[in-house]
């Protein structure tokens, strides 16, 4: 197990060096992020990453979810495809930090989620 853990972080590493090289064609670079990040991680870590994606490429925020999800399409292929999120709000907080409010309905209540990702400002 622990060698498991190992493989996977060493894996994670190499992948991680591999974008920020440069060295890889940007989708295919992004692609192999995603693939080592959703393996650890499961979907959870969808909005977040495919969110600094985004604005890495565009320089801000995707609009709405819907732009997000089209976005992720295009870039995986139609590969990836996210939560079905009834809305998220996307926002900049004042830390620094970037948030995703996420709406999503079941046994007919809505709900909501929270997701807070990226180092406060010091």
């Amino acid at each position: 197990m622990r060698q498991l853990s190992h493989s996977i972080a060493v894996l994670a590493v190499c992948a991680f060096i591999t974008l920020l090289s440069g060295c890889v064609y940007d989708g295919i670079s992004t692609q192999l992020a995603y693939a080592v990040c959703e393996r650890v991680a499961g979907k959870i870590l969808d909005i977040p990453f495919w969110t600094e994606v985004f604005r890495e490429k565009k320089g801000r925020f995707p609009r709405d979810y819907a732009e997000l999800q089209q976005f992720v399409s295009r870039q995986t292929g139609s590969r990836v495809q996210l939560e079905p999120y009834v809305r998220v709000d996307f926002a900049m907080l004042p830390s620094g930090q970037r948030q995703a409010e996420c709406y999503f309905v079941a046994d007919g209540v809505t709900n909501k989620s929270v997701m807070t990702w990226g180092k406060p400002k010091q």
